[in-house]
């Protein structure tokens, strides 16, 4: 439920619009979102120490202008995803 709620809050809906795109499907406008958003958690939890993510998620970051990372996915899920994947992916040449 709380996490019905977290993502209810980062998309601008209210938490029984989560739990209908589960149901259903997502709509088409928000799906380049949920992707980015998507993508940028699960790389997180692979680099990250298991149970960092919560931490990371609630702590502003210089990087991203101050904001923390659920903020900055809720404003720009791409421009976030586009500013941590080069950042903790070791795949990434330097």
């Amino acid at each position: 439920m709380r996490a019905y709620l977290v993502l209810a809050a980062l998309f601008g809906v209210r938490r029984q619009a989560i739990a209908q795109w589960r149901c259903r499907q997502i709509p088409m406008g928000r799906r380049a979102a949920v992707n980015d958003v998507l993508a940028t958690v699960q790389l997180l939890e692979r680099k990250l120490k298991k149970g960092h993510l919560p931490l990371l998620a609630a702590t502003p970051v210089e990087a991203l202008g101050g904001a923390t990372l659920l903020q900055s996915l809720a404003a720009d899920s791409a421009r976030t995803r586009a500013a941590y994947e080069p950042a903790v992916d070791v795949a990434v040449s330097a």
